[in-house]
């Protein structure tokens, strides 16, 4: 009886031990890095994209930065769900800089947040709303989360949003 006390608390804590070190691993993961990162560019995202005859089939979007001062980036994007739907979404925004993120709140939607994660060579983009189906102002079931791959350091051609 005692055996099977002392293996039960055992078990809980090992799970609980396990548990703490993946969120604190997978926190730091996420994190932004420590030293600054330029972020202008042209960012890539490509997910099981394919052509049957003319229609674009996957998941797909192009961002394109730029740098306005060290605590500020405008950031043109434009992600689409391809066919048979081609439902998209898009922002065009001067948004803050800071640690090398920055920061999207939706005036259509108050629980929408979007977060820019800025490395060397790519943009994790982290979407959280209330309603995925057409969170953030997006179409039917477009979701802004993913890695985009930096295609080019080159300073981008941005309409400046009004």
């Amino acid at each position: 009886m005692i055996n099977s006390r002392v293996h039960i608390r055992f078990v809980k804590s090992f799970w609980l031990i396990l548990l703490f070190v993946m969120t604190v691993r997978n926190s730091k993961s996420q994190a932004a890095p420590a030293t600054f990162i330029n972020p202008t560019g042209t960012y890539q995202l490509r997910i099981n994209t394919h052509m049957e005859g003319e229609d674009a089939f996957g998941y797909y979007g192009d961002m394109r930065v730029k740098l306005i001062d060290r605590n500020k980036v405008v950031i043109d994007w434009n992600l689409n769900i391809g066919a048979p739907s081609y439902d998209n979404g898009v922002i065009n925004d001067t948004l803050a800089y800071q640690n090398n993120k920055a920061v999207y709140k939706s005036e259509e939607d108050s629980t929408c947040r979007i977060d820019f994660i800025f490395y060397k060579n790519k943009v994790v983009v982290t979407e959280k709303t209330a309603d995925y189906n057409s969170g953030c102002g997006f179409g039917h079931g477009v979701v802004g989360n993913g890695t985009y791959r930096k295609i080019s350091g080159r300073v981008p051609e941005i309409d400046l949003p009004h």
